[in-house]
């Protein structure tokens, strides 16, 4: 099962908050009003692998390496190129 869910400015800034303002790391460097994130026009998703047991897989394996070469061979950017912040999740056309 997968859901595509529009990020807002309030949710994106929810984000850049994380690791600044509030508890967490830093996740992301658009704040949703001055630098607008890809998530935000619909240009990039996050994606979660499933595990067997149905559990979900954040970490940055192999999979999401092999999962972004697969994306890259098609066009699109991975996150996991990022400098300074690896966001192994993030694909974007």
């Amino acid at each position: 099962m997968a859901y595509w869910i529009e990020r807002s400015a309030e949710q994106q800034f929810t984000l850049y908050q994380q690791g600044r303002t509030e508890p967490g790391r830093i996740v992301t460097n658009c704040d949703g009003y001055q630098k607008i994130s890809p998530h935000q026009r619909w240009r990039a998703a996050d994606l979660v692998i499933v595990g067997e047991d149905g559990g979900l897989i954040w970490d940055a394996s192999a999979r999401y390496e092999l999962l972004g070469q697969m994306w890259k061979d098609l066009g699109g950017k991975h996150g996991g190129d990022f400098k300074g912040l690896c966001d192994m999740n993030h694909f974007e056309l």
